[in-house]
């Protein structure tokens, strides 16, 4: 696999081991067998940057879009606009966030999409930003990582505060 680019780890609740990669799609090591999952199955343009098991053992990924595994292939959610997406996290809500290149995407429970991505381009200060981590902390405050933007969280009551290599971080 060193050759084709993995994005991505993940271990699920079988123990199934996920490699998401750049260009090469998704593999599923179970035991002593790999299954690969491409375009032919569902993996828009071959692409998983992050893999994520829901609460109820639902197996998502993000890539060129948000996809659920549905019947051993991926399904597209159509309410999130195509575009490249390289975090992917569940809060304690059931909600999916994900974030990519300059968007920022809630899945509520019921299906609903909010785009949050005019919050984080207010709350940075720039249009252009790329959310490479995702983390709700135990009091339910929500972190972000960023390709050269350093850190955000957003508290539980909607407010943002930015974190830099200003308040010590070791790099944005």
């Amino acid at each position: 696999f060193s050759d084709k680019g993995v994005q991505a780890f993940f271990s699920d609740r079988e123990g199934n081991l996920w490699l998401g990669t750049n260009t090469f799609g998704l593999s599923r090591l179970k035991q002593n067998f790999i299954e690969s999952f491409d375009e032919s199955r569902g993996v828009a343009n071959n692409q998983t940057a992050a893999v994520l098991e829901d609460s109820k053992g639902n197996l998502w990924i993000a890539g060129f879009g948000l996809h659920k595994l549905e019947n051993n292939r991926f399904i597209a959610e159509r309410k999130i606009p195509q575009s490249f997406l390289l975090s992917l996290a569940e809060k304690r809500d059931g909600t999916l966030l994900t974030g990519g290149y300059d968007v920022l995407f809630a899945r509520h429970p019921g299906g609903s999409i909010k785009d949050l991505s005019g919050e984080i381009k207010q709350a940075l200060g720039t249009a252009t930003f790329a959310v490479k981590a995702i983390f709700e902390d135990s009091y339910g405050n929500l972190w972000l990582g960023f390709r050269e933007h350093g850190l955000l969280r957003r508290d539980v009551n909607g407010n943002y505060k930015r974190f830099t290599t200003e308040q010590g971080l070791i790099g944005n």
